[in-house]
Order: structure tokens, then C-alpha cells, then sequence
């Protein structure tokens, strides 16, 4: 899978926590240390909150390059646990060889947004060539991961 080089070696926002939130539960995008990349351009995105909390969650999918956000979503009560979030659900769809960052913040106090805890990842859309197409085809159901991850 063909990928923009440049954002694909750029460490991702692992996360960060202000110090005036130390009692705020862990919140993580999750998704690898580097742009992962996706075959689809309607992907499923994840997130993971350590525990329950009356904080809200904001959920924000961005083009690396762009001023707006094609996504803003509010979880108004979120529960711990790993939630997906399916951008065709939400028509969202992104654009071949775009990298994205998808952020994942807990929101204490809307006023002040230097106190939000924020994790982030990146993802890019690269459709992958004839030759990955005809691997994934040719290997079993439980085997198709490891080829993906063995192709970059």
C-alpha cells in the first residue's frame, strides 16, 4: 500500500494529559505509532476510555492539511470499554493518499480546552496494488491481517 512517506514516519500523538486533569480516566485512539494505512476509504475508527465518566468524550476526524474537520462527534456519557466509530455511518468518506489524524479527547470544561485530555492516530487511504489484492484473496479469513501488516 502506497502511502504519503513523509506523514508515514511521523510519530503520532500518543496521548497527553494536562496536569490539571489528573483525575481524568486513560482515553486513547487507537491505531499504530506511525500513519497506519486502510483499503477502505469508510473505515471504522477506535478509541478506548479506561473507565466510566460524566466528562464528554469529542471524537474529531482531520485532514492533516485542512483548517476544518470533516467530523466532530459529542459522546455526552461515555462508558469504558473500546468503541468504534464506522465513518459510513456518518458519510464520511476520506480521500485516496490524504493522511488523517483522528483524535479521541476527554472534555472537563468547554471554556477551557487546554485542560482536555487528547490522544490522537493517523490514517491514510491507499487502495493496495494487484499483487496484495491477490495475497489477501488467496489466504485464509484468519491469515488476511498478517498479510496486511506483512505488506506495511
Amino acid at each position: 500500500m502506497e502511502a504519503n512517506k513523509s506523514a508515514a514516519t511521523r510519530p503520532i500523538v500518543a496521548g497527553m494529559r494536562p496536569i490539571s486533569a489528573p483525575s481524568l480516566p486513560a482515553i486513547q485512539a487507537l491505531g499504530p505509532e506511525h500513519l497506519g494505512a486502510t483499503r477502505e476509504a469508510q473505515p471504522t475508527l477506535y478509541w478506548r476510555l479506561a473507565a466510566d465518566t460524566d466528562v464528554p468524550v469529542e471524537l474529531t476526524l482531520i485532514a492533516e492539511e485542512a483548517a476544518e474537520p470533516l467530523l466532530e462527534l459529542r459522546v455526552p456519557d461515555p462508558r469504558a470499554g473500546v468503541h468504534a466509530l464506522s465513518l459510513a455511518d456518518h458519510g464520511v468518506r476520506l480521500a485516496p493518499r490524504t493522511p488523517y489524524l483522528f483524535f479521541a479527547s476527554l472534555v472537563p470544561d468547554e471554556r477551557r480546552r487546554d485542560d482536555d485530555v487528547v490522544s490522537g492516530a493517523g490514517v491514510v487511504y491507499a487502495s493496495a496494488d494487484a499483487a496484495l489484492e491477490a495475497a489477501l484473496a488467496a489466504a485464509p479469513e484468519a491469515r488476511r491481517a498478517h498479510v496486511l501488516a506483512e505488506a506495511g
